[in-house]
């Protein structure tokens, strides 16, 4: 996911901020874009 957009120039900035800023507005589980596509989510363990 992060290899592909490194091939055409330009390209791996742009999909990088993108990636990082689309878990701000996702809502309800804050999924980046390489969260999405390997179908995670993240929680939080509480001791």
């Amino acid at each position: 996911m992060y290899a592909l957009p490194e091939i055409v120039p330009c390209c791996g900035f742009l999909f990088w901020l993108i990636n990082v800023l689309w878990c701000t507005w996702d809502r309800p589980y804050r999924q980046c874009l390489h969260d999405k596509a390997a179908k995670t989510l993240v929680v939080s363990a509480v001791p």
